[in-house]
């Protein structure tokens, strides 16, 4: 009985962890004592909660990891399966293969303006270039446009999952667009192949046909703008040249109407014509009057009259010279030296005009041999068959990222536990 008693007064000082009243200084070792005792008693109780504590929380991952290959990958991957299976929409491809090539392919000459470079290589950059434009907003925006693509791709018959949302912008719009929408370009045969996904096969047949046929009334838009700028060039030089062909002929009507004369060089001539019978006359008369002299004198009718005849023809003869070597207006020697001046400037300015027709008539032969065509190799096709989502081949997938991603996290807690254990 008194040991159930102290057991009893022992267990009733535990529950109630009242402070114990001032003591005096005989009783300062019971006070030490009952200290001692509270400090083991909260020590154990904590003990006993952290060891509690641990015990669940081990019994709790002992059962998730138990059942972990199924939360981790069977559940995932059959629902996967589920999605894949009832509710993925398929979605079917149009294709078709195009190349570009230019009108002619002769030999090169001065008037070349290739598209973007030349030779194997301005192919190259030129398809590049028609890439980037299947791929970009202004053709996003004109297929929106045409035939509702956005529309389309936010259809309320394909899964929330396939389809675009709503609310999304025109960035994501882009995004998804680019997404299903796939241009490969084969370097060896410069084969551009076009692909487009729908949930429909007319619609991805149609989005074909449509990328096709603004993809070449942009390359040929390029083209015609190149080849114009070439031919308008050339037609300014063609022009200003007739402008100074004109001003030329113009300058030697003026100068016809000035000084009276239709050509001063046949004027010249026959001025010269008439000196020289002029010359031939006046040494005719006085060989004449010579002859006469020999037998009369100067008194006489006939010598008398050779000689006013001789000085009439040599001052005829001073003035015609004066006509054509003389100074003033009158001189046809600066008349001729300014009528070869504008009959040189009027054969220059013909001469120019006929380089410049020719080359006009060149440069668009050239601008129309350097145009560039889009040739279709494989006209757009209708699917028969949803090619999207590869259902097994994503499965194969997702399964084996699972499994990793098990294994990955399997070797993770268990070094865990083994350094905790340490």
């Amino acid at each position: 009985m008194t040991q159930n008693a102290t057991q009893t007064d022992g267990s009733e000082k535990r529950k109630a962890p009242t402070v114990p009243p001032k003591l005096g200084k005989k009783q300062k070792p019971q006070s030490i004592q009952a200290q001692n005792e509270l400090k083991a008693l909260g020590t154990a109780l904590i003990s006993d909660r952290t060891t509690s504590e641990r015990d669940e929380g081990t019994k709790f991952y002992t059962k998730f990891w138990k059942h972990s290959l199924g939360w981790c990958v069977i559940f995932p991957f059959l629902t996967c399966c589920c999605y894949y299976g009832f509710i993925a929409s398929d979605r079917y491809v149009g294709e078709s293969k195009v190349i570009i090539k230019q009108a002619d392919t002769s030999s090169s000459s001065s008037f070349d303006i290739p598209l973007l470079g030349s030779g194997t290589s301005a192919d190259m950059k030129d398809t590049q270039l028609i890439r980037e434009f299947i791929l970009s907003r202004d053709m996003l925006h004109h297929l929106d446009t045409t035939i509702a693509l956005r529309k389309h791709y936010q259809s309320k018959e394909a899964d929330i999952l396939s389809r675009l949302w709503e609310n999304d912008s025109q960035e994501a719009f882009l995004k998804f667009y680019r997404k299903h929408l796939t241009v490969d370009y084969d370097d060896v045969s410069g084969v551009l192949s076009i692909r487009a996904q729908a949930f429909h096969p007319d619609f991805a047949q149609q989005i074909v046909k449509i990328v096709q046929k603004h993809s070449e009334e942009y390359i040929n838009q390029i083209g015609h703008r190149l080849a114009n700028e070439q031919v308008n060039f050339v037609q300014t030089e063609l022009e200003r040249a007739s402008k100074h062909l004109r001003q030329s002929k113009q300058h030697i009507r003026l100068f016809q109407e000035q000084y009276q004369l239709f050509s001063p060089e046949q004027e010249s001539g026959a001025k010269l014509k008439v000196v020289n019978e002029l010359e031939a006359e006046l040494t005719r008369q006085r060989a004449a009057i010579n002859n006469l002299r020999s037998y009369m004198n100067d008194s006489a009718a006939d010598v008398m009259a050779l000689n006013a005849q001789i000085t009439a023809l040599e001052t005829q003869l001073a003035v015609e010279r004066k006509k054509l070597v003389g100074t003033g207006n009158s001189n046809f020697s600066g008349i001729n030296s300014q009528y070869a001046e504008l009959l040189l400037d009027l054969e220059f300015a013909t001469d120019l005009y006929k380089a410049s027709l020719m080359s006009l008539e060149q440069a668009r032969i050239e601008a129309y041999r350097k145009l560039k065509h889009l040739v279709v190799v494989d006209s757009p096709s209708l699917a028969e068959e949803a090619e999207f989502p590869k259902r097994f081949f994503n499965l194969t997938n997702i399964l084996a990222v699972l499994l990793v991603f098990y294994g990955f996290c399997k070797i993770t807690i268990a070094t865990i536990r083994e350094h905790r254990d340490v």
